[in-house]
C-alpha cells in the first residue's frame, strides 16, 4: 500500500479498494476531478474530498483533519495509482489513448527524474497489465493535457533544462565555485543567485551542481549537507590562526585579506564546536525566564558564602599530595547545589547557541560567547572535582592491596570523580559526595580485579616479585649488581629445600626463567593433595629459605 501523506486519507483509500471493482472507475474519475480543483496553496475539508470520491455526504460534519493542498495533490495521485492497480485494469482495455514513461519522456525531452517530480505535482498515472501480465506505469492523454495546462512554465523549465549544453553547466559550476570561494554561501543561496543571473530555475541549477559534485567527489562544491566543501588549505590556516598566529601574517603568507582569513578561521572554529561533544545534565530551571540573569550575572552564592572551616590531616606524615587537599576547603550543601546548576547551565545554554550556529554566517561575537561559557563550565568543573579529591584519598586508602600502590589508586578514583561530576543530578536533592562515592567504589570494583588478574598473569621472574614486594624495612634493589646478588641468594637458598618443597617454590613464583607461573590449585592437581596443603608446604618452604638467608634479603623473600 502506497505511503499517504493524511492518515485519514490513506484510511479512506483502503475503504474503496475493499468496495466493488465496479466502482473503480466513477472512484477514479472523482479523484481525477479533484486533481482539477484543488490548488496547493489552499486547505480542504476532508468531507468535502470524501464527497468528490463516494459521492457521499454525511449528514453531520465528521470533524476530521484539514488537509492541504499541496499534500492533497500528491496523496490523489497515488490514490489512483492505488485503485487502478488494485482494479487489475488491462491496457488493451483501455478506452482512451495512453503514454508509457519512455514514450511522456522523450515528448517532453526530460529525464525520468523529471516526470518524478510532475507526478507530486499532479501528473496521475494508472498502474495496468500489458499484454504480458506485467504491470507498467502509463499516463492517459486526458492527465497529461490537464497537467501541462496547469503548469506551462513549469513543464517550459524543463524543456529549457534538458537543453543546456556543456559550456552552460560549465560556467554554472564556476560561477557557483566563485561565490562559494569569496563568499561560502550555502547551496540553496548559491542557485538563487545564479538563477536570477541565467534566467534559468533554481531547481535546475541545484540540480545541475549536485550532479557536478557527484561526479567530481574529490573537488566537490559543496558537502552533503548543503554546506560548502572545507579545502585542505583551510585546516591548514585554522591551525596557525588557532596558535595565535597573526592573520596579517597569515595573508601575506596564504595570499589573502587579513579579513577573509578572519571568516576562515571562525568557519573552522564552528565546524569544531559542532563536532564537538558536550554533555550536561538538565534541570527544570533551565526553561525559567530570568535563568540566565540568576545564573550567569547574579554574584555567585558559592562565591559570597563563609567557605567551611578548613580540616588538617590528622599526621603529619601523610605525602605532601595528600596534605594539600586539605588546604581546599568543603562546599557547603548550598554551595555544592549551585555550582552545579551553574555548571550544567553553562554547558546546555552553549549546546543551545552551538545548534544555531551557521559555520558560513559565524560571527565573533556568537563564538566568544560559547568560548566563554564553556570556559566558565570548566572552571565550576574544577572547583567540584579539587573539593572532592581527599574523599577520593579516604576510598582509596580502604582498596590497598598487592600490586595496586596509593597514588595508581587516586590516580584511577580521580576519574572516576571527574566521570561522576558530569553526570550527576543536583535535582535530585542528595549530596554528591553520596553519589560520587557509589561511582569510586564501582570503579574499584571493576580495576582492581583486573590489575590483580594482570599482577598473576604476567608476573614471569623474580624482578617482577621483587618490585611488588613491600619497601618497607627491606633492602631496596635498586641496581643491576643487587639484584645478581638476590638472585644468587635465591639459589643458594633453594637448595636447602626438599625436591618437592623446592618445586613448588618455583613453580609458583616463576623462578629460574619459568614461563609461567603456577597457581596452588595446578600445583595440588599436580601433586594428588588439595591447594591447602600446597600452601602449607610453600608456608614451611619459605620459613626455612628465612633461615638460611640474610636478614635483610630474608625478610624482602618472605614479604613476597
Amino acid at each position: 500500500m502506497p505511503r499517504y501523506k493524511n492518515a485519514d486519507l490513506a484510511q479512506l483509500a483502503h475503504q474503496l479498494t475493499l468496495s466493488p471493482r465496479r466502482q473503480r472507475s466513477s472512484q477514479i474519475a472523482g479523484a481525477e476531478r479533484l486533481l482539477e480543483i484543488v490548488e496547493p496553496h489552499r486547505t480542504y475539508p476532508y468531507d468535502f474530498v470524501c464527497y468528490h470520491l463516494t459521492r457521499y455526504r454525511p449528514l453531520k460534519p465528521s470533524g476530521r483533519s484539514i488537509l492541504k493542498g499541496r499534500s492533497l495533490i500528491a496523496d490523489l495521485v497515488r490514490l489512483i495509482e492505488h485503485l487502478t492497480q488494485s482494479a487489475g485494469f488491462l491496457t488493451s482495455s483501455l478506452s482512451e489513448p495512453f503514454l508509457s514513461l519512455e514514450q511522456l519522456r522523450k515528448r517532453f525531452q526530460v529525464s525520468a527524474k523529471t516526470i518524478a517530480r510532475w507526478r507530486q505535482r499532479g501528473l496521475s498515472g494508472w498502474r495496468v497489465l500489458d499484454e504480458h501480465q506485467v504491470r507498467r506505469l502509463v499516463f492517459t492523454e486526458k492527465s497529461v493535457q490537464r497537467f501541462t495546462s496547469r503548469h506551462e512554465q513549469l513543464v517550459e523549465r524543463a524543456r529549457v533544462f534538458s537543453q543546456m549544453t556543456e559550456r552552460e553547466r560549465a560556467q554554472i559550476v564556476d560561477q557557483a565555485k566563485d561565490l562559494v570561494t569569496v563568499h561560502r554561501l550555502k547551496l540553496q543561496e548559491v542557485s538563487r543567485r545564479i538563477a536570477e543571473e541565467t534566467g534559468r530555475a533554481v531547481e535546475t541549477i541545484r540540480y545541475t551542481l549536485r550532479r557536478y559534485d557527484q561526479q567530481h567527489r574529490d573537488s566537490a562544491i559543496f558537502n552533503p549537507s548543503g554546506r560548502p566543501s572545507v579545502p585542505e588549505h583551510y585546516h591548514e590556516i585554522y591551525r596557525a590562526w588557532a596558535n595565535g598566529v597573526p592573520a596579517s601574517e597569515l595573508a601575506r603568507r596564504f595570499k589573502l585579506s587579513p579579513a577573509r582569513i578572519g571568516r576562515i578561521g571562525r568557519e573552522m572554529k564552528t565546524y569544531d564546536l559542532l563536532a564537538r561533544q558536550i554533555s550536561y545534565v538538565f534541570h527544570p530551571e533551565f526553561d525559567a525566564p530570568d535563568v540566565q540573569r540568576r545564573l550567569l550575572e547574579v554574584v555567585k552564592p558559592a562565591d559570597s558564602c563563609v567557605p567551611m572551616e578548613r580540616i588538617r590531616p590528622a599526621s603529619t606524615e601523610a605525602p605532601d599530595y595528600v596534605r594539600a587537599l586539605y588546604e581546599t576547603p568543603l562546599l557547603s550543601f548550598e554551595q555544592e547545589q549551585d555550582l552545579f546548576r551553574r555548571y550544567n547551565f553553562c554547558k546546555y545554554h552553549a549546546v543551545t547557541l552551538i545548534r544555531r550556529l551557521d559555520p558560513c554566517k559565524a560571527g565573533v561575537r556568537e563564538l566568544r560567547e560559547i568560548e566563554n561559557l564553556l570556559v566558565l563550565a570548566d572552571g565550576y568543573q574544577k572547583r567540584l572535582i579539587q573539593s572532592n579529591l581527599r574523599l577520593v584519598v579516604s576510598i582509596a586508602q580502604r582498596h590497598l592491596s598487592r600490586g595496586a600502590p596509593l597514588f595508581e589508586l587516586v590516580s584511577d578514583g580521580n576519574m572516576a570523580l571527574m566521570r561522576a561530576v558530569e553526570r550527576f543530578d543536583v535535582s535530585r536533592g542528595f549530596r554528591f559526595s553520596t553519589y560520587a562515592s557509589w561511582a569510586i567504589m564501582k570503579n574499584y570494583a571493576r580495576s582492581i580485579p583486573e590489575e590483580r588478574r594482570r599482577y598473576t598473569r604476567y608476573v614471569t621472574g623474580q624482578e617482577e616479585v621483587l618490585s611488588s614486594a613491600p619497601q618497607t624495612g627491606a633492602v631496596p634493589v635498586s641496581s643491576r649488581a643487587e639484584v645478581e646478588g638476590l638472585k644468587a641468594a635465591l639459589s643458594e637458598g633453594l637448595k636447602h629445600l626438599d625436591d618437592r618443597e623446592r618445586e613448588i617454590v618455583v613453580s609458583h613464583f616463576g623462578l629460574e626463567g619459568q614461563v609461567q607461573p603456577s597457581t596452588l590449585d595446578q600445583l595440588g592437581q599436580k601433586f594428588g593433595v588439595t591447594k591447602e596443603r600446597i600452601r602449607q608446604i610453600e608456608r614451611r618452604a619459605l620459613c626455612k629459605l628465612k633461615g638460611v638467608l640474610s636478614p635483610a634479603w630474608a625478610d624482602l623473600i618472605h614479604a613476597a
